[in-house]
């Protein structure tokens, strides 16, 4: 410590022993400058000396801040040394903070604005406990009295608002289109492991208990209950289907397994007016829509009565009644195609939104980042809700991408967003709810990561054993399952027992199986369904691959199981 400062740091103990020693009180609103050195060694024995000197007027904690800063949009990396047991006298708050300036080599310390940095940013808590006060994920400990921490990067609040310094940058703001930047005089990268991870809102615990009160819907009974009966109900059909397929009564199936509440508590949350563009397992969200199960056993087994016309493969339903948009094999073209929709409808300001559902590998095609820019760009009411389930068919997440997720990406596109526990039905309902205010008001996109678990196959064409343990899969069904999550909900408020369930599910098991015998009496559509609902009038081309395939199949009729279908 050079002279002058060691002068200045001794001349303002001095006088601080004898204001303590003069006054019974000290304001509440401490400013002191002290002169010091502008390097962090001699703070630190600034410090020491402080501490050595007994019944001096400081707090029991106090934080300072050096102007080791990266000025940059995005990295605003402050030094922050938390003293410890320093002697705690007068009527002083129980946290201070001194901001140190390098420039003029003074710290000024303010004890009443702290309150005041707690609005500013909720980064980072500040709790009083007793005597102690406790920082909570802002530091790591390096001694027992003197606590060094590097703040988050994500701190440009606390930049913004508790340093003000000028520097040999000037007053010179970037100019540069498409950025919020300012200049920064060090060259530093940002590293994306030195953020740590969107955290995952809930309402629920594991085991149905609300957190806090004000999170809980308060949905009434027949709500909530309707909303659980479809969650098992989708179970049950699941299971049934499942293994019509490995009878061969139908050619393929693909179940919603442990992703229950992520259809049932977005479905609820919507406008039945709203468009829904749907990947394959979004089967919840049509059920609770009012889709019947003759309406699932038709489109899978492709008999008459499907509205498709047996055109497609099995789970790839579609209702323009209940505004449900037909879904496609092909990973991730709903996506843009849902911007699209959403343009129109602010165009024609509806006061409606689109909502789009997709996997979190959909999420790596191309259309995804298309979707997104134009959706941010274009300003539409469109919801992105990704199911992010752990895997992409065989490819797990750690295989997919190297950020933090599909929520990291939000942020980037300029779209509000939000990371949910998909488990927990009343999040994933309060977090669409939320999301389509926002979308309406503001007619701007939303993006909802929805963390959950794939608990079956893929598809009936998968064995998940041959890439993840049996273990793992038990977990997730007997720990954090959101079928029982609500469930225990319910038994909490006395909406539900043990004797309502075995009824519901025997019950429910009895519809599923009547729906399946009748659509499997029900023939085939005519092969002449083939050539119709593409042109208003068939072409020519068209008539003549009729009239071939009608000659084919007149010359062998006894190679085809002709009175399975409608006459051709």
């Amino acid at each position: 410590m050079n002279r002058r400062a060691l002068f200045y740091s001794f001349l303002v103990i001095s006088v601080s022993v004898f204001a303590y020693f003069a006054f019974s009180k000290v304001s509440d609103t401490i400013v002191t400058e002290i002169l010091i050195n502008s390097s962090k060694e001699n703070v630190y024995a600034f410090l020491s000396n402080l501490e050595n000197i007994p019944k001096i007027s400081l707090p029991a904690k106090s934080v300072f801040i050096t102007k080791d800063v990266v000025d940059d949009e995005n990295v605003r990396h402050v030094n922050v040394i938390i003293v410890e047991n320093l002697k705690f006298v007068g009527n002083l708050n129980l946290t201070s903070y001194f901001i140190f300036d390098e420039e003029n080599y003074t710290i000024r310390s303010y004890s009443h604005i702290l309150n005041g940095f707690l609005e500013i940013t909720n980064l980072w808590k500040i709790t009083n406990e007793g005597n102690k006060v406790k920082f909570k994920e802002i530091y790591q400990v390096a001694s027992p009295k003197i606590l060094i921490s590097f703040v988050k990067r994500e701190a440009k609040e606390l930049h913004q608002h508790m340093v003000r310094y000028s520097s040999s940058l000037g007053d010179e703001k970037p100019q540069f289109p498409g950025s919020r930047s300012e200049y920064t005089y060090k060259l530093q990268f940002l590293m994306p492991d030195q953020y740590e991870g969107i955290p995952v809102y809930r309402v629920m615990t594991r085991k149905g208990e609300v957190l806090d009160s004000a999170d809980d819907p308060n949905l009434d009974k027949e709500t909530t209950q309707k909303m659980y009966k479809d969650m098992t109900l989708l179970n049950t059909m699941d299971r049934i289907l499942y293994e019509s397929q490995r009878q061969g009564r139908i050619s393929f199936y693909m179940t919603n397994y442990g992703e229950e509440g992520t259809h049932i508590g977005s479905a609820a949350a919507l406008d039945p007016k709203d468009l829904v563009f749907g990947q394959y397992r979004e089967a919840g969200v049509l059920m609770h829509r009012g889709y019947t199960l003759d309406e699932f056993m038709n489109q899978c087994l492709g008999n008459v009565d499907d509205a498709n016309k047996a055109r497609q493969m099995p789970v790839h339903y579609g209702s323009d009644k209940l505004r449900f948009v037909t879904i496609s094999s092909p990973l991730a073209t709903q996506i843009p195609q849902a911007a699209g929709a959403a343009y129109a409808f602010k165009r024609a300001q509806n006061n409606l939104v689109v909502m789009c559902y997709f996997g979190e590998g959909a999420a790596s095609e191309g259309d995804a980042h298309s979707a997104f820019n134009f959706a941010a760009t274009l300003n539409c009411p469109v919801i992105f809700f990704c199911r992010n389930n752990g895997y992409a068919i065989s490819t797990p997440t750690s295989d997919q991408y190297r950020g933090d997720g599909i929520a990291a990406r939000g942020p980037g596109y300029g779209i509000p967003t939000l990371r949910v526990d998909g488990n927990d039905v009343w999040a994933v309902y309060n977090a669409v709810r939320e999301a389509r205010n926002l979308a309406i008001s503001q007619n701007r996109p939303c993006l909802i990561e929805a963390m959950t678990y794939r608990i079956g196959h893929h598809s009936t064409s998968d064995d998940s054993q041959a890439y993840r343990s049996v273990d793992e899969v038990h977990f997730w069904h007997s720990e954090d399952h959101p079928i029982q999550r609500l469930r225990w909900y319910m038994e909490r408020k006395n909406w539900w027992n043990d004797e309502t369930e075995k009824e519901w599910m025997q019950s429910s098991r009895k519809q599923v199986l009547e729906a399946l015998s009748r659509a499997e009496k029900k023939k085939k559509p005519s092969p002449s369904q083939m050539f119709t609902d593409v042109y208003a009038e068939v072409p020519p081309h068209l008539k003549k691959q009729f009239e071939e395939v009608k000659k084919h199949i007149g010359n062998y009729s006894k190679e085809y199981p002709l009175d399975k279908f409608e006459k051709f």
